[in-house]
């Protein structure tokens, strides 16, 4: 920002106020330039009690004395014009100087000057193109430097946006330099995108390396990382400093101006509800502690039961309460699959009905309907379906129960007793209500999509094709359920099949994400893909009528992270083809960097997948199948994935409840309800023994005036997305945690060659 006669030296007084933290900066002397486009960058060197700052008019920096503070006095000014076209920043450390000096043509590759405190040469060095900002690492050893990298006004050159190091270790003289840029990340460009960050300069034809704009640079306390900003992109790329080497580069989001500053109110479900229901209590091993009901996963606001102050919920907890599974190669005699031992081994699945006042906080348990086959009597489990595919249901044998026999032990001395498969059992995941009262859940295993009718009976099952051939023995056609959805879902990761269930009124259609990316060909793409798969249905037949590409915020490329975000938690429809999504990974609450967000998703402008053979292949050929594609690699195909906007971060806003937040519904008044899967608050199976109920809500505290033109100052919400395109940077540290400030300056590219300025009066939308 350019400013003339800017008063450099505002030399100030603090004094505290009675405050916490405050203080009153009060005005004690200054320097004045009387030149226009002066002192944008000031440095300060403590040891000699000297500023520098720098003057872009006449390509020059000037050293002002002030020991004493009421009488600033210049030193010296040194002209630059012989190292290039400008300086753009300055900064000291133990009385040297580093300037950033862009070339005669901003294209070319800028210098960093070196001068002693006295304004005396000593080194130069060269750097990317415009260099923009520049800073000693904290020990002094390293100056880092943000060339920015932009393009001519014409748009014809668009040189690298890049990061200098220089190495000054052995003392100014013996400087080196390296220049690292991002052409590294050329082949990524869509995953880049995909996660938020822009690219899309001179319309989109910009490679990654050219668009991204180095700004400004903070270097982490321990001088191992800087994190640069990158205006124009929205984003900032993080640095190791050990190995000169770019570790990720990270979006910084939307700013959505509707809605505001996310907030959440925390109800555990378990202390409100009064005689919360007890399961009943294993025997085995000597007896075990009670089960009370829980495993919560998903949730449906019933708007046509709710009031204004009572909203009516259901949900569904999964297949009952279980141990984590045995191995087959730890068993004897030895399983042909994995044993899935049930604590309960008589549980019946069941919906579960609560009525939440919104103004009191009172949660009632109202009903609890029972899951039956289509003859209304036979118990619906969540035991698996087929032998020889899916794993081996078993309990414990033990004289105390009525399950003496020993079928298999394992290397722990534990013996189990097999159980018989259900046909029909399903690990339920999700629920909701049709336009005509009737339910509608998924499943994780096998993947299914089941439909009952209001009292719990079953209308229809809706499974993979060739479903009844999967096992030891071939069985019947709709044996397990109708055969309507795609065989390639039969790939599904073990116990990820579908996780969440959403329903689409206006077309009535159902639409089930699959939790995790499926294992096609095989467990090769375990951590190795991106891709989640959202199939609609038609709800009268079950038969498919779409199916999208989701791609994953954070798996296949794990970045700089302390865990990856590989499964979906639950979805709501919020129509006009958009949903909210709960993508998760598995960090504790315990964990201040858990990742739980909440994505608005868009299928308008997705391609529809649906019979395309990309979307078929199951790795019978030499074809990469659809998990195995990248997102850069699905564009070349012409496959859009949905377009995600991140809303919030379930962790940052205070829902700590658990690692599995796996309930998500949309309330009147943009309110958001979300609900955790306890795992029947099982030792080592779940994190807490508590259901706890969110209710998310915005303090509409992001509005802005939208006009330029009316001479008025309204601010008010608008149906728009902002974002940050920040210029400076700094980072702090508490308690091992670096947080990073930014200045959100916000920014556009205006050239003559390109511009990305619109009124919108002028869009068509």
């Amino acid at each position: 920002m350019k400013k003339k006669y800017l008063v450099f030296i505002g030399l100030s007084l603090f004094t505290k106020l009675n405050q916490p933290f405050a203080q009153d900066l009060k005005h004690l002397a200054s320097y004045e330039t009387g030149t226009a486009e002066a002192s944008e960058v000031v440095a300060y060197d403590k040891t000699t009690k000297k500023a520098v700052f720098i003057t872009t008019s006449n390509n020059s920096f000037s050293i002002v004395d002030i020991k004493d503070p009421k009488n600033p006095v210049l030193v010296s000014e040194i002209a630059l014009s012989n190292y290039g076209g400008g300086p753009n920043s300055v900064a000291i450390y133990n009385s040297i100087i580093a300037i950033a000096v862009e070339a005669t043509v901003k294209t070319d590759n800028g210098k960093v000057i070196f001068f002693d405190i006295n304004g005396n040469f000593l080194k130069e060095v060269n750097a990317g193109a415009l260099p923009d900002m520049l800073t000693f690492t904290p020990d002094g050893k390293k100056v880092i430097v943000a060339n920015e990298g932009e393009p001519s006004d014409d748009y014809t050159v668009d040189p690298n946006g890049s990061i200098s190091i220089i190495d000054i270790t052995s003392g100014v003289a013996n400087a080196t330099v390296n220049n690292i840029d991002f052409t590294g990340f050329d082949t990524k460009k869509e995953y880049l995108k995909n996660k938020g960050v822009r690219i899309f300069g001179n319309n989109g034809l910009s490679t990654v390396a050219q668009d991204m704009e180095p700004e400004y640079i903070t270097i982490t306390n321990d001088g191992s990382k800087a994190y640069v900003i990158c205006q124009e992109n929205n984003a900032f790329a993080l640095i190791d400093l050990t190995n000169n080497s770019i570790i990720d580069i990270l979006p910084l989001g939307y700013k959505n101006h509707n809605l505001g500053t996310p907030s959440v109110e925390s109800y555990n479900i378990n202390e409100i509800v009064s005689n919360w229901p007890s399961l009943g209590a294993p025997v085995y091993d000597g007896g075990q502690a009670e089960v009370k009901l829980g495993g919560f996963s998903g949730l449906f606001f019933d708007k046509n039961a709710s009031t204004a102050t009572d909203y009516v919920f259901y949900t569904i907890p999964d297949r009952g309460p279980n141990a984590e599974p045995v191995s087959k190669n730890n068993t004897t005699p030895s399983s042909t699959k994995d044993l899935r031992p049930y604590k309960l081994p008589n549980y019946q699945s069941r919906i579960v009905k609560l009525t939440f006042n919104k103004t009191t906080g009172n949660i009632t348990l109202d009903d609890q309907i029972l899951l039956t086959r289509q003859d209304g009597i036979t118990p619906i489990t969540g035991k698996g379906n087929i032998p020889g595919f899916d794993e081996v249901p078993v309990t414990y044998a033990d004289a105390a129960t009525s399950y003496a026999n020993e079928d298999y032990t394992d290397n722990n001395g534990e013996k189990y007793h097999l159980l018989p498969y259900d046909e029909l059992g399903g690990d339920f995941e999700g629920i909701v209500i049709d336009k005509n009262g009737k339910f509608w859940a998924c499943d994780e295993n096998r993947p299914a999509i089941y439909n009952f009718d209001e009292t719990g009976k079953l209308i229809e099952r809706y499974v993979p094709e060739g479903t009844s051939l999967l096992g030891t023995t071939a069985m019947p056609v709709d044996t397990y359920g109708k055969e309507t959805l795609p065989a390639v879902y039969s790939k599904r990761w073990s116990n990820r099949g579908f996780e969440a269930i959403a329903y689409d009124e206006a077309n009535d259609i159902i639409y089930a994400f699959i939790q995790s990316p499926m294992y096609n060909p095989g467990s090769v793409t375990k951590d190795k893909s991106d891709v989640i798969r959202i199939l609609g249905i038609d709800a009268t037949n079950g038969t498919p009528v779409s199916e999208y590409v989701y791609l994953l915020e954070r798996n296949k490329e794990k970045g700089f992270a302390a865990s990856r975000v590989d499964k979906i938690g639950d979805a709501v429809y919020k129509g006009a083809g958009k949903f909210l999504v709960i993508e998760r990974d598995s960090e504790g609450p315990d964990s201040k960097v858990g990742k739980k967000y909440i994505f608005e998703i868009d299928i308008n402008y997705a391609t529809n997948i649906l019979n395309n053979p990309i979307s078929l292949r199951n790795g019978t050929d030499m074809n990469k199948t659809l998990e195995e594609m990248s997102s850069d690699e699905l564009i070349t195909e012409n496959i859009i994935a949905v377009h995600k906007n991140k809303m919030l971060n379930l962790p940052s806003i205070g829902y700590v409840s658990s690692d599995k937040a796996e309930g998500l519904a949309l309330l009147p008044n943009n309110e958001i309800a979300v609900l955790n899967d306890n795992d029947f608050g099982l030792a080592g199976a779940g994190i807490t023994d508590n259901s706890v109920l969110g209710i998310i809500s915005f303090d509409n505290n992001y509005g802005f005036d939208g006009s330029d033109k009316d001479g008025k100052v309204e601010i008010k919400n608008q149906p728009t997305l902002g974002m940050y395109l920040p210029d400076g940077i700094a980072s702090y540290e508490v308690e091992g945690i670096t947080y990073i400030v930014t200045a959100n300056e916000g920014d556009s590219r205006d050239y003559s060659g390109y511009s990305e300025e619109e009124r919108v009066k002028d869009l068509i939308l």
